[in-house]
C-alpha cells in the first residue's frame, strides 16, 4: 500500500509533535532544584515507604530511607545501632492510617528540602500535620531527615 499525499503531512506532524514532547537532561546538578514533578511525587513516596516500613518493623528499610544530605543513616551506622534507633521511631509512629496533606519547600536550606504535613491515626487518635522534613541527598535520592516525634508523643 502506497501512502497517499495526505499521509505524508500527517506523519510529518506526528514526528514533529513527538520530537517536541521529548526532553533530554544532561548532567543535572542534584544540588539544584529538582525537576518539576519530583517535587510532587518523590518526597511523598519516601514518606509513604517509610511509614509502611514502620508498621512492618522493617528497621533496615527505615534506615535506608532516613538520613541526611550525606546519605542514609543505615549506610553510616552499625546494624545494631540502626535497629535500635529505627525501632524507637517505629514504636512512636505505628499507625492505623495516614494521609500526606501538604508539601512545601523549606527556605534557606543548603540542600533542597521539603516539609510534608502528614495526618497520622495512632492508637485511634488523629494527629494532624506531623512534620516530615525530606532532603535531597547528594546521591539524588530523597531521605527523611527529621520527623516531629514530639507532636506524636505529646498528643
Amino acid at each position: 500500500m502506497r501512502p497517499n499525499r495526505f499521509h505524508l503531512p500527517v506523519l510529518a506532524a506526528v514526528a514533529i509533535a513527538l520530537a517536541a514532547c521529548t526532553t533530554q537532561e544532561v548532567g543535572r546538578d542534584v544540588s539544584q532544584t529538582p525537576a518539576v514533578g519530583e517535587l510532587e511525587v518523590a518526597p511523598a513516596l519516601t514518606v509513604e515507604r517509610f511509614l509502611a516500613a514502620v508498621n512492618a518493623d522493617e528497621w533496615e528499610s527505615m534506615g535506608r530511607l532516613f538520613g541526611t544530605s550525606e546519605g542514609p543513616f543505615g549506610d553510616r551506622n552499625s546494624r545494631e545501632d540502626v535497629e535500635l534507633r529505627m525501632n524507637a521511631i517505629a514504636l512512636i509512629l505505628k499507625h492505623e492510617d495516614f494521609v500526606v496533606r501538604n508539601q512545601r519547600r523549606v527556605p534557606g536550606r543548603e540542600r533542597t528540602t521539603m516539609r510534608l504535613g502528614v495526618d497520622l491515626t495512632v492508637r485511634g487518635e488523629l494527629i494532624e500535620d506531623v512534620a516530615f522534613l525530606v532532603v535531597l541527598a547528594e546521591s539524588g535520592s530523597w531521605l527523611i531527615e527529621e520527623i516531629d516525634l514530639v507532636k506524636v508523643t505529646s498528643s
